[in-house]
């Protein structure tokens, strides 16, 4: 967020938004004078220029607390900046009146924040311009986007929360590299929460699917020795992908939105997931996440059948099946007896878990008995919860909890049908550790029965 970001993820939400305006202002044209305001001005903001001037040599068009700018000699965007404005005006009305954040840096200095919409390579703008928020060198937070991704809904409502996230202190950012994921995350949790429908909101959660064992802040250059960081898009994009977990807090457990966003419009001193452990509760974030995590391993079921396709896609595009570790073990029933565990590369570390898929064909009686490690590798007390889906033939899903007897033993006894196909034991590390790369190791006592 620090600098403006062009990552392929952002290059791969551009889908184009036809939505009418209401609120913006005219525009100014290149011969009117310096620091003339058009438009809805309730607050009698100023322009300012930040990184780009005189402003005299662009378009610019007010609306809200927004100054949009693009090149005159693509005045075709002056069609589309009342759509910005729109976009970027519910964002920053539904953060201040529902999500505890305050005005932005700019408004409060009198001034509109900047929004730029550039031709990449053939405008007057920087070449640095990229999609993402930007800072002056007085620190002045700024907004550019790529003409094409300017009036995408997803794009804008992402980047419009980074512009919420640029008007508050989150220090902690700075002095933890565990606290970094959720400045990502949180804002692709933003865009999904209020774009639940849209088939393309997810579409990057196949990499959390595919590497479920990462811990929850889980990034290419903070993890452990072994970790592939090979894979660009399944590794780089994760700390968008996570975002799949804050939504199923917000959207599926009601869990209250500000309490994800309270992380940064608080000031919030500890990392994200400390914080958002902390207001949720302990015992029912863990029960969240066990759920979340046994939903998610058999296929998102908590997502529509067309954002899981295009979601899976996206995966199988970019990451090929020796790299997807969604299974930490795959066997047929008729191997189902006996203890297994998942291998050490694949053991769930904080805050993430690991899947054994049973491959099942007949009639049966099932055990599963849990036994874990009372620590993890790096002497943090292990706490474990589980849960059992089971899948039938016709994609439908029931599912079990596992009852835990304590934080690292639990057993359950449960029986299958000759149409039940696929069976998954899910086991997530959820301990009171909210930093680090320590693995949770356990065992798996499994007995069938026909």
């Amino acid at each position: 967020m620090n600098k403006v970001q062009n990552s392929k993820f952002e290059i791969i939400l551009i889908v184009v938004a036809a939505i009418m305006s209401s609120c913006a202002g005219e525009n100014l044209s290149v011969n009117e004078p310096e620091k003339r305001v058009l438009g809805n001005n309730p607050n009698n903001l100023e322009i300012r220029e930040d990184v780009v001037s005189p402003q005299n040599s662009y378009s610019i068009q007010t609306g809200d607390v927004f100054a949009v700018w693009w090149d005159p000699a693509y005045n075709e965007i002056a069609q589309d900046a009342p759509v910005v404005l729109d976009l970027l005006t519910d964002v920053r009305k539904d953060a201040t009146e529902n999500l505890g954040f305050g005005p932005l840096y700019s408004e409060r200095d009198g001034y509109f924040t900047n929004i730029y919409i550039h031709v990449p390579g053939e405008d007057l703008f920087p070449d640095y311009f990229g999609n993402g928020v930007g800072f002056s060198e007085e620190e002045v937070p700024y907004l550019s986007m790529p003409y094409g991704s300017h009036d995408d809904r997803i794009n804008v409502f992402h980047e419009g929360f980074h512009i919420m996230q640029s008007s508050t202190e989150y220090l902690v950012v700075d002095e933890d590299i565990d606290a970094v994921w959720i400045i990502e995350a949180s804002a692709e949790w933003y865009q999904a929460s209020r774009n639940a429908d849209n088939p393309r909101a997810f579409i990057v959660a196949g990499s959390v699917y595919a590497n479920p064992h990462f811990a929850l802040w889980h990034l290419s250059e903070t993890g452990r020795p072994e970790d592939p960081t090979d894979n660009d898009w399944l590794y780089g994009v994760r700390q968008y992908g996570t975002s799949v977990f804050l939504y199923y807090l917000s959207n599926v457990k009601s869990v209250n939105r500000s309490v994800i966003s309270g992380v940064y419009s608080t000031d919030a001193t500890i990392t994200a997931q400390e914080y958002i452990y902390n207001q949720v509760g302990g015992d029912t974030l863990r029960s969240h996440f066990a759920d979340w995590a046994v939903e998610t391993a058999v296929g998102f079921d908590y997502l529509t059948e067309e954002q899981v396709e295009i979601t899976m896609e996206e995966l199988n595009f970019f990451a090929t099946q020796d790299e997807i570790k969604a299974n930490s073990l795959v066997i047929s029933d008729s191997e189902a007896n006996g203890t297994f565990c998942p291998p050490v590369e694949l053991a769930p570390r904080s805050w993430a878990y690991s899947s054994f898929l049973i491959n099942n064909t007949a009639a049966a009686d099932y055990s599963f008995k849990i036994r874990g490690d009372k620590k993890g590798s790096d002497g943090a007390f292990s706490h474990f919860e589980a849960r059992v889906a089971i899948k039938n033939s016709l994609n439908e899903i029931r599912y079990l909890d596992i009852n835990m007897t304590d934080a690292v033993t639990g057993e359950r006894s449960f029986s299958v049908n000759d149409d039940d196909v696929e069976i998954y034991l899910v086991v997530s590390s959820v301990p009171e550790s909210f930093s680090g790369n320590q693995f949770f190791g356990y065992a798996v006592d499994i007995t069938r029965n026909l």
